[in-house]
């Protein structure tokens, strides 16, 4: 009973979201986002079943929320990336990397309907914030082309490093590699063939 008590009083002052999302993200990529509850994750963090309530009004706002912080993680490696020697090699790695480090976290952002539920919501603008940056170093290798041809050049690589990063989350990509090719070498291809430097 103490040991509650010390935990409400230790998320009563504004942690308690923070550690709610923590815990979600746990749950999440233990068991996917379909078996994400409110009331589990409030008896996670040791508080009262209402409790998470106060931050998130339902099941479907914390999954907005995950969505948009892993888009925010994943512009900070995308920013990361842009500094590297190749900066588009680097991006395109940061986002296969992401799905493998992050596979339903990934799924959550990119599959579910957790962005697309809310086109006005924090995980959409986030979301497009993290293509514009993906766009804006792809750009830098096509400073002729028109606007129009960027955006479908990038939108192609995006697509194709999309269905790699998926197959790649999911273990299915590496037994297709025939033993030689690496995650790597599909990347670099992908680059040559819509964004030759």
């Amino acid at each position: 009973m103490s040991s509650q008590l010390t935990s409400r009083r230790r998320y009563h002052h504004g942690s308690l979201q923070a550690a709610l999302l923590d815990l979600a993200e746990a749950a999440l990529e233990a068991h996917g986002h379909e078996a994400l509850s409110l009331r589990d994750l409030a008896a996670a963090a040791q508080v009262a079943p209402s409790a998470p309530y106060r931050h998130f009004a339902s099941r479907d706002d914390l999954l907005e929320a995950l969505a948009a912080a892993g888009f925010e993680r994943l512009i900070v490696s995308y920013r990361e990336a842009a500094l590297q020697a190749d900066p588009v090699r680097a991006v395109c790695e940061a986002y296969v990397a992401f799905s493998r480090a992050h596979p339903q976290l990934f799924r959550l952002m990119f599959v579910s309907d957790a962005v697309r539920r809310n086109a006005n919501g924090p995980a959409m603008s986030v979301g497009l914030q993290s293509f514009a940056i993906f766009e804006e170093v792809l750009r830098g290798r096509m400073p002729e082309a028109s606007a129009v041809d960027v955006r479908l050049r990038v939108l192609t690589v995006w697509s194709a490093l999309h269905g790699a990063a998926l197959l790649a989350s999911e273990g299915r990509l590496d037994p297709l590699l025939l033993g030689e090719l690496s995650t790597e070498d599909l990347i670099g291809s992908v680059i040559s063939l819509n964004a030759p430097g």
